[in-house]
């Protein structure tokens, strides 16, 4: 089975000719003309089944070949573009996190606007490059208080929530910045950001922060009262059973 052959790049004539002089010997298709001229996708000239028309010309038979004649333009190439790149953003903080109403919702800045993701298994699905600065800004809305000390609602941004820059490479690794506008507590230091890479691209996983650790300092038990001390009487070969204790008098200084 023969199929069409449908590349074309550049538009070309071919004059066959003897050397030294423009009388035609040969022709193409056989007896019809010595110029072959392509100019366009499947042009009637151009060899594309096995069936067609050829020439054999005598090897004494000279080529003049001419690039774009008479000023043929060259074709227009399609741009091959591969997909956007897409990113699934999930928000697992908890939906039930006061004092907020609908507190930890996450909002999702891009270029091409805001989105918001409902706290509690919530996701969203963005496309796009964001392998440079400032990449997708991610905020948590609820009362995180704010990276400098400023008046709650003081301009440029209502300082409470959290914001975050985050880049993301192509395989899926997570860059971080401060908040390109605001002043709120950095998203990545109360919540826990990671990236993983998926069969259709890049997830983002917005899962609450672990327990900070609190170290653990000795308790020293002191008595209340130091003027009680407790004496244990033991009589010899025999095991203590007696626990008494015995008072100190204060002493009075004149």
């Amino acid at each position: 089975m023969s199929s069409p052959i449908t590349v074309f790049n550049v538009p070309i004539q071919v004059q066959m000719t003897p050397p030294g002089t423009p009388t035609p010997t040969c022709a193409f298709p056989l007896g019809a003309t010595n110029t072959l001229s392509c100019t366009s996708v499947s042009c009637s000239d151009a060899y594309q089944y096995p069936t067609d028309a050829k020439a054999v010309c005598p090897q004494t038979t000279g080529y003049v070949v001419t690039l774009c004649p008479s000023g043929s333009p060259l074709p227009t190439i399609p741009a091959t573009s591969s997909p956007e790149p897409s990113i699934t953003i999930n928000n697992h903080l908890s939906a039930s996190n006061p004092p907020c109403p609908n507190g930890n919702t996450v909002s999702v800045f891009t270029s091409s606007g805001k989105m918001d993701i409902p706290a509690g298994g919530g996701s969203k699905t963005i496309t796009g490059s964001f392998v440079t600065y400032p990449g997708p800004g991610l905020q948590v809305n609820n009362w995180y208080w704010t990276s400098t000390k400023l008046p709650v609602g003081l301009s440029p941004q209502n300082p409470d929530n959290s914001g975050a820059q985050f880049m993301l490479s192509d395989q899926c690794s997570l860059a971080t910045a401060p908040p390109a506008y605001g002043k709120g507590i950095e998203t990545y230091k109360i919540a826990k950001v990671t990236a993983q890479k998926t069969a259709s691209g890049c997830e983002i996983n917005i899962d609450p922060s672990p327990p900070i650790p609190m170290p653990l300092r000795p308790i020293v038990a002191r008595h209340p009262f130091p003027a009680l001390q407790m004496c244990v009487r033991q009589a010899p070969g025999v095991r203590p059973t007696t626990l008494a204790t015995a008072v100190r008098a204060p002493t009075l200084e004149r």
